[in-house]
């Protein structure tokens, strides 16, 4: 038996590795420098919860309570950061259990049921936020890939100036000169 585990696993570490390439709908997907305003939330992938549903499986009560101490905020994001964009807006989908953490971080994950469609009908569209797909460039999360609500994003980017006013004095915006009469 000792004989078979090592053949075996002396096979596996033959086997060549290569380096993987993160496609995305878009043709150019490159990371673009975007500048917030204020604050973006960065939540992590629901794939990077698959663990602890497999530790569901095995021992149910043990697994839903590590479940519930996993975060599904990846970051907070401000000022000048490098994102790509992995793809085009699309709704958020239920994950079944790990929809829950999201719900329980922000209500706005909760996937609810359009007015006007019955509960017992056989096409039940779900109605949730949208979201973008994400990669975090070049920080301290190592390449991760996640997700941003698209209402935050846009939120995010706009200037929070009160129309009538004048953009802050701050390089490359120069203090503006008076004409003296």
């Amino acid at each position: 038996m000792k004989k078979i585990v090592i053949f075996i696993l002396v096979g596996l570490f033959q086997f060549p590795v290569f380096a993987v390439h993160v496609l995305s709908e878009f043709e150019h997907s490159l990371c673009e420098e975007v500048k917030l305003s204020s604050e973006l939330r960065v939540y992590k992938d629901p794939s990077l919860f698959v663990g602890a549903l497999g530790e569901m499986y095995n021992d149910p009560q043990q697994g839903w309570k590590s479940l519930m101490n996993e975060t599904p905020v990846l970051t907070h994001l401000s000022g000048t950061v490098e994102l790509m964009r992995l793809g085009v807006p699309a709704e958020f989908k239920n994950f079944g259990v790990i929809s829950k953490l999201y719900e329980l971080a922000d209500s706005r994950f909760k996937v609810t049921q359009p007015q006007g469609i019955k509960k017992d009908s056989k096409t039940k569209p779900r109605t949730g936020p949208l979201v973008i797909p994400v990669k975090v460039c070049g920080s301290s999360y190592g390449d991760s890939l996640g997700f941003v609500l698209l209402a935050d994003f846009q939120r995010a980017q706009k200037q929070n100036i009160e129309e009538g006013t004048l953009p802050p004095s701050v390089y490359p915006n120069p203090v503006p000169v008076l004409k003296k009469n």
